[in-house]
């Protein structure tokens, strides 16, 4: 991956640097508003949802970037293909019912649409999905 940075050098000037990181996807670049994440169902990245991601985690959960994620996989693998929402992930939903991101026992992995919050939309994500198997797109970051 290529990413254009600027330099400010000690004697004041300034140039453009160009960074090389070898096999490697800054998360920061996985979500963004107006990115769509095919269903059932679809969801549609808001600002909110961006800001929330960015300004909220410390270390940013990796899951928010997978398609599998919104479809009710929250008990996911980096190289997920495909969701199978199932009793691992209920219990994990289970876990942080009703938390924000705010509290402990929060679990961003299973909050299936981004709202910062487990609860029963959540919920219904994952019961669109049980048990079935369906294309999730690209493998999560």
């Amino acid at each position: 991956m290529e990413n254009p940075s600027k330099v400010v050098y000690e004697n004041g000037g300034s140039g453009d640097v160009l960074l090389t990181l070898t096999g490697c996807k800054l998360t920061s670049d996985c979500l963004y508003a107006g990115r769509v994440f095919a269903g059932p169902p679809s969801l549609t990245v808001t600002s909110a949802m961006v800001t929330t991601w960015k300004t909220s985690y410390v270390n940013k959960a990796n899951c928010w970037c997978c398609n599998s994620q919104k479809r009710g996989n929250g008990v996911y693998t980096p190289s997920s293909t495909a969701t199978r929402a199932d009793t691992l992930d209920l219990g994990d939903l289970k876990k942080a019912w009703m938390k924000y991101y705010y509290q402990v026992g929060y679990r961003a992995c299973s909050d299936y649409d981004l709202s910062g919050r487990c609860d029963s939309l959540d919920l219904s994500r994952l019961k669109k999905n049980w048990l079935a198997t369906v294309g999730a797109g690209p493998p999560c970051l």
